[in-house]
């Protein structure tokens, strides 16, 4: 493990000499791929070692105790070389992405008194508010499109920020809430792996991703905010509220959770839906997860803790009530109006003949998948995992970052196809040669097949292959 945590620093080390990652992405994009191979090896290493099996009984504590030792320091290496990787990035200066712009301008009028749901970055009245930074604020022409937990987290870390003393130091220092959000999903999933009797040293998948590491340290995406919510709320679902961990104690014997735990013996704790409401409220995608979470709270008739989601977002939205309104139709606008890296999409596109109309087929799509796996009953955590893959594949938008919401499930579901996305997903910031030489944002098609041709072919070659291995007797 420690070559290629040694391999990846260095490869970080060249991408902070580079600077602008923009200007460079002809040499950015070989960099984030060779980080990707060195990861991907990394993953492999972590999931085919004896330690990354189940967790069966144990048999002695005297014989178990080394390897216990083992797997401990393994974790620690794995959580200090991923700290170290983010700690190499935070001092570069966003360029791939400009949101973290946006992120401090959407706070920075809050601290003056202004709703980011009511005005926009371009309203004369905000004028005297403009910096340095204001000709890399994106969408200028619309409202705020983020959710109101990530808002009211820029309004309050914004004066924090200013305190640096200077713009630069500003900006960077918007990163930090992102990536103390992105610890804490890892320390989450260390904590979910292990009520699962899954080896805490697969946390790799997510923690030493280029995904995590370049789009939270380098760029400062607010995602990790929506991501440590999800995670949560998929803890709560996977732990009984009795405190049993997988034991085999239901009445009737029915199982139904994550990875086998009983069904009758299933209570999830009752902030399972608050954090799945803060998440959903962070970035709109855990919203398609209701369908599958809901029916465990009505059928046990639990229907008191349904008023949690309600709170939660009564809470939330009340600092933003003038502009209330106005979250729809931004979110709406966005959704309606870009296209970015996407593959089904396409064919919904070709389809219906408008963006709308592949929107709504899009929309329709991952509602009825979440309908269905709601009605067969299927296991949360199994069911998260489906959804939210379901959802990258037919998302009109899908950006790098966008994959840090499926890979927290990779370490429970490790797919060899998934795990090969998040690094071809890189290929993706080709896009950036024509936008920054001709101001022309148009996705390559020689970069498109490059990118998801394999993709494909290992998702559905992979599960033909579980299917026929499934059909032969005594095979699992």
């Amino acid at each position: 493990m420690l070559a290629p945590a040694l391999a990846l620093e260095a490869l970080y080390a060249i991408m902070l000499a580079t600077r602008d990652l923009k200007a460079q992405v002809e040499r950015f994009i070989p960099l984030a791929l060779a980080a990707g191979i060195l990861y991907l090896i990394s993953a492999w290493l972590v999931c085919a070692s004896p330690r990354s099996k189940v967790q069966g009984p144990k048999s002695g504590e005297a014989e178990e105790s080394a390897p216990r030792a083992g797997s401990r320091r393994l974790l620690w290496f794995i959580l200090g070389a991923g700290l170290l990787f983010r700690a190499t990035l935070f001092p570069l200066y966003p360029s791939l992405s400009d949101d973290l712009f946006r992120y401090r301008w959407d706070g920075k009028m809050q601290a003056a008194g202004y709703n980011p749901y009511s005005l926009t970055p371009a309203d004369p009245a905000l004028k005297h508010l403009r910096d340095q930074t204001y000709p890399g604020v994106n969408g200028k022409g619309y409202v705020a499109a983020y959710g109101p937990v990530t808002e009211s987290l820029f309004r309050w870390w914004y004066p924090v920020t200013m305190l640096a003393g200077n713009v630069k130091a500003s900006v960077l220092l918007m990163k930090l809430p992102m990536l103390a959000f992105d610890l804490g999903v890892a320390l989450l999933l260390i904590h979910l792996l292990g009520v699962l009797g899954l080896p805490a040293a697969r946390v790799l998948i997510y923690w030493w991703s280029p995904v995590t590491v370049i789009e939270f340290a380098a760029s400062g995406h607010n995602d990790s905010v929506a991501v440590f919510f999800l995670v949560l709320a998929l803890l709560g679902l996977a732990v009984p509220e009795c405190g049993m961990r997988n034991a085999e104690c239901g009445v009737n014997g029915r199982r139904d959770s994550a990875l086998g735990t009983p069904h009758s013996t299933l209570r999830p704790p009752w902030w399972t839906l608050p954090a799945l409401s803060l998440s959903m409220l962070s970035k709109l995608f855990a919203a398609f997860l209701w369908p599958v979470v809901l029916p465990r709270w009505l059928e046990r008739g639990r229907w008191r803790q349904l008023a949690w989601p309600l709170i939660c977002a009564v809470v939330v939205y009340w600092p933003f009530r003038g502009g209330l309104f106005n979250v729809v139709p931004g979110v709406a606008v966005y959704a309606g109006s870009w296209r970015n890296n996407d593959s089904l999409f396409g064919l919904f596109f070709a389809f219906t003949g408008s963006q709308l109309g592949a929107s709504a087929a899009y929309g329709a799509v991952v509602a009825g998948l979440a309908g269905f796996l709601a009605g067969r009953g299927f296991p949360a955590l199994r069911s998260a995992f489906l959804i939210l893959g379901t959802l990258l594949c037919c998302a009109s938008n899908v950006f790098p970052w966008y994959l840090s919401w499926i890979l927290p499930l990779l370490a429970v579901f490790p797919n060899a196809a998934w795990l090969l996305f998040s690094v071809l997903v890189f290929l993706s910031y080709n896009v950036l040669i024509g936008y920054g030489t001709l101001g022309v944002w148009r996705d390559s098609t020689t970069f498109l097949l490059l990118e998801y041709v394999p993709f494909y072919l290992l998702l559905v070659g992979g599960w033909i292959v579980r299917q026929i291995q499934g059909e032969v007797p005594g095979s699992s």
